[in-house]
C-alpha cells in the first residue's frame, strides 16, 4: 500500500534585494533536500525508514515583504515607490540607484536596456 502525505514547512529568505519566483523556489527545493540529506548522513532513524521516500512536490511562495534597500519604502513591480529615490527608476540590484548616496558604491544602469 502506498500512501502520500502532504507536510508543509515554511522557508524564510532573508535577502537585500528581491529575487525571481523560481529562484526562490529552487533554493526551498534544495534547502529541504539539503535537511534531509543532512539527516541521512548523521544516522536520523525513524520506524519507516526503509521504506519512505521523499521529495519536494511543490513550492507556494506565499508572501512577499519587500522595501526599499536605499529609503526603505515599498516596492512595486521591482521598484521603489517614492518617486524622489533613484530605485524609482533602477531595479534594487542596480549600481545607479546608489548614485549621489555616499556610502555606497554607485555605478552605471545595469537594469535598463538601451
Amino acid at each position: 500500500m502506498i500512501t502520500e502525505v502532504e507536510l508543509k514547512i515554511t522557508l524564510q529568505l532573508d535577502s537585500d534585494v528581491p529575487q525571481p519566483h523560481n529562484k526562490m523556489e529552487l533554493a526551498a527545493k534544495q534547502a529541504v533536500a539539503n535537511a534531509m540529506q543532512s539527516a541521512h548522513d548523521n544516522g536520523f532513524e525513524h520506524d519507516l525508514a526503509y521504506d519512505v521516500s521523499i521529495g519536494v512536490a511543490d513550492v507556494e511562495i506565499i508572501g512577499i515583504d519587500a522595501e526599499c534597500a536605499r529609503c526603505g519604502s515599498d516596492l512595486e513591480n521591482g521598484l521603489c515607490i517614492d518617486g524622489t529615490c533613484p530605485f524609482s527608476e533602477h531595479r534594487q540590484d542596480c549600481p545607479a540607484g546608489w548614485n549621489g548616496h555616499p556610502e555606497h558604491k554607485a555605478g552605471r544602469c545595469t537594469c535598463k536596456h538601451p
